[in-house]
């Protein structure tokens, strides 16, 4: 059976959470730097755009428009 969380705990895990994302101890691991130009996909870094993008998405999914 699932953990039923309290409105303070969720609040602390969604904290954390954005702290982690924050100080880049996420990755967006479905996240690929792709731009069309070769030349410059060759200089992007997969592990930096991995972080980026995982604090970019965690934006939206806690705040929906």
């Amino acid at each position: 059976m699932s953990k039923v969380y309290t409105t303070v705990e969720l609040i602390n895990i969604l904290a954390e959470e954005r702290q982690a994302c924050l100080q880049e101890q996420r990755l967006n691991l479905a996240a690929t730097p792709r731009t069309g130009n070769p030349v410059v996909d060759h200089f992007l870094k997969l592990e930096a755009f991995q972080k980026f993008t995982a604090d970019q998405d965690f934006k939206p999914a806690i705040h929906p428009s």
